[in-house]
């Protein structure tokens, strides 16, 4: 830095963390002092007093086995309560290592000890019935069978959106929700000229006899023939 007009060093303390525990903290420029001293250690070491001393630490309960009591990592030192390590699907229980077990078949609802301290919640429902974990109901499950026929039962007081015969298409009542029959498919947007909608298809208008109709789809009397696409008086 610049003091008086002339460049000299500029005063500088290192972080106490990267000198020696208890040696002096020197200034890079000589003549200047810091204060403190260092406090830099080994891995699980604590500066304590100007010396390297080991840092107290505790395991996990989790990493001991279960009802062992834990130990600190350096000696003197203690620590609170025991491991709670188990295998197997055990879990540690008043000091020991227990296998958890459940009743069969327990009822949607109800709850039972599962003998190491937990709950067990049932979840049984007759067929047809799933358990609604947060109700405690078995609510009844819809079905319909592949192939059902349009507005048959899903055994839960609903209708089945199932199948038709030809032609028919199963739609629901606009009247009634819930409420599905079969109806005859349409034609959207409607059939070009000289064609009818049938069964949701656009087919040829035959008249009487097999006779072609006349224009669009109208078909002549006995006593008429077709001109121009228009029916006219027979003559005579």
């Amino acid at each position: 830095m610049c003091s008086n007009g002339s460049c000299v060093c500029a005063p500088s303390c290192p972080a106490s963390n990267t000198v020696t525990c208890g040696e002096p903290i020197e200034n890079r420029c000589v003549g200047s002092s810091c204060n403190g001293t260092g406090t830099k250690c080994p891995s699980g070491q604590t500066c304590s007093n100007g010396a390297c001393v080991c840092a107290p630490s505790c395991p996990s309960a989790g990493s001991v086995a279960c009802g062992d009591p834990i130990q600190n990592t350096c000696v003197g030192s203690s620590c609170n309560g025991t491991g709670t390590k188990c295998s197997g699907g055990a879990t540690c229980y008043n000091g020991s290592c227990c296998t958890p077990s459940c009743p069969a078949n327990l009822a949607c609802g109800q709850t039972a000890s599962n003998g190491c301290g937990g709950t067990c919640n049932g979840t049984y429902c007759d067929t047809g019935y799933a358990c609604n974990q947060q109700t405690g109901i078995c609510d009844c499950q819809p079905t319909c069978l592949p192939g059902a026929a349009c507005g048959s039962s899903d055994g839960c007081g609903g209708e089945c959106i199932g199948s038709c015969m030809t032609g028919y298409q199963c739609a629901e009542d606009t009247e009634m929700t819930g409420d599905y029959e079969c109806v005859a498919k349409t034609c959207p947007g409607g059939c070009p000229c000289g064609k009818s909608c049938v069964l949701g298809e656009c087919v040829s208008v035959t008249c009487a006899g097999g006779k072609p109709a006349c224009g669009c789809g109208v078909c002549c009397g006995p006593n008429e023939y077709c001109s121009g696409g228009v029916c006219i008086p027979s003559l005579g």
